[in-house]
């Protein structure tokens, strides 16, 4: 049985309407999924400017403190409170330095630039031995 020009026409046309309107979710899809990807980019940038200026904050007014009260009055601090803020300037710089470590490897894996370095462990078996010589 062969089908008429006509017929296959008629049937090829709602076909190729289809694969047109098809191919219109599809790229509507893909700029929805690129504006999703861009709102999430934005967030984590806040966040992650977020993370780092806590400490930075932390840092910045208890080196101020320091400072200010070197110029004025060396005895404006107590050697407690001294070593309070130098505690703090200490642990935050820790915090920041852990921080901006997580962020670069985030950004390797996001590069996919991650090597895994394997190193032998010693066993479960081998550690109790030690451990009862």
């Amino acid at each position: 049985m062969l089908l008429s020009r006509q017929t296959l026409e008629a049937i090829g046309k709602p076909g190729g309407h289809l694969i047109e309107r098809a191919g219109a979710v599809e790229k509507l899809s893909r700029a929805e999924a690129a504006r999703e990807s861009e709102q999430l980019r934005s967030v984590l940038l806040d966040s992650v400017t977020h993370e780092f200026r806590t400490p930075l904050t932390a840092i910045k007014a208890s080196v101020t403190s320091l400072l200010g009260s070197s110029s004025h009055s060396p005895d404006s601090h107590s050697p407690e409170e001294r070593q309070e803020l130098l505690t703090i300037i200490n642990e935050e710089s820790d915090r920041l330095n852990r921080l901006i470590g997580e962020a670069a490897e985030m950004a390797q894996l996001d590069a996919n630039k991650v090597e895994f370095r394997f190193e032998s462990a010693p066993s479960a078996s081998r550690s109790r031995k030690r451990s009862t010589n």
